[in-house]
């Protein structure tokens, strides 16, 4: 732990290893121009940390820069895999790109309170719990998504619009206490686990053109919902739909 340490400039430094800066409490800016790999929470706790240059990084291990309160941007361009709680507690984190990221680990922007916009348009697979509590997050665009994992976007209260045009499976409570959620576009999924989309108070309607499972609690308390189109559909889980109070009718024709 180098606590005085404010700048590291390594231009030619491949890999960084595990808490290898953690806990440099003074330092502010980074510049890895040709860093390839960062180690678990390598960063972590780097309270200053407001600049970090890793152009080429393609791996960002478990909590590099978890708690690093103060990094309000990341680019990482060249970057395919994001580990689990890599930016948790980021709370002033607003911007990130991951244009080339196929895989984003569990709880990997938790509580990323300030977060606004991030780029996936290559990615995959998002894990348990990794956006939940983006309380700022306004909309997400998932186009290359097949799997969403459990509560990756619960409590994510400003979150209004999510495509997922090539996802087939969200996890148990993926977009639960989404209160905002007004427009989602799954037109591929086939597995909607429970609770996946309880407590949002504000979506309208629901279109799954090629879902066979509805899970326990799906639309539990969605209470603005008037439209549901389900014509694939084999199973509808326990108190599905429960206090769904505007929605008027539903028609499964394929429900067994």
């Amino acid at each position: 732990m180098c606590i005085e340490l404010t700048f590291v400039n390594l231009p030619n430094c491949s890999y960084i290893g595990n808490n290898a800066f953690s806990d440099c409490n003074k330092l502010t800016s980074v510049n890895l121009p040709n860093c390839s790999y960062v180690g678990g929470n390598a960063f972590a706790d780097c309270y200053l940390l407001t600049s970090i240059n890793l152009p080429i990084c393609s791996y960002v291990s478990n909590g590099a820069f978890a708690s690093c309160s103060v990094l309000s941007s990341i680019d990482l361009p060249n970057c395919s895999y994001i580990g689990s709680s890599a930016f948790e507690s980021c709370s002033s984190l607003i911007f990130v790109n991951l244009p080339l990221c196929e895989y984003v680990g569990r709880s990997a922007f938790y509580s990323c309170s300030s977060l606004i916009s991030i780029n996936l348009q290559n990615c995959s697979y998002i894990s348990e719990g990794a956006f939940r509590g983006c309380i700022a997050l306004p909309s997400i665009d998932l186009p290359n998504c097949s799997y969403v994992g459990s509560y990756a976007f619960t409590d994510c209260y400003s979150l209004t619009t999510v495509n997922l045009q090539n996802c087939i499976s969200l996890g148990s409570g993926a977009f639960s206490t989404c209160s905002a959620l007004t427009s989602i576009y799954l037109p591929n999924c086939s597995y909607v686990d429970i609770h996946a989309f309880g407590y949002c108070y504000s979506l309208p309607s629901i279109d799954l053109p090629n879902c066979s499972f509805i899970g326990s609690g799906a639309f539990d308390q969605c209470q603005n919902l008037i439209s549901v189109n389900l014509p694939l559909c084999e199973y509808v889980g326990n108190s599905a739909f429960w206090d769904c109070s505007l929605l008027p009718s539903i028609d499964l024709p394929n429900c067994s």
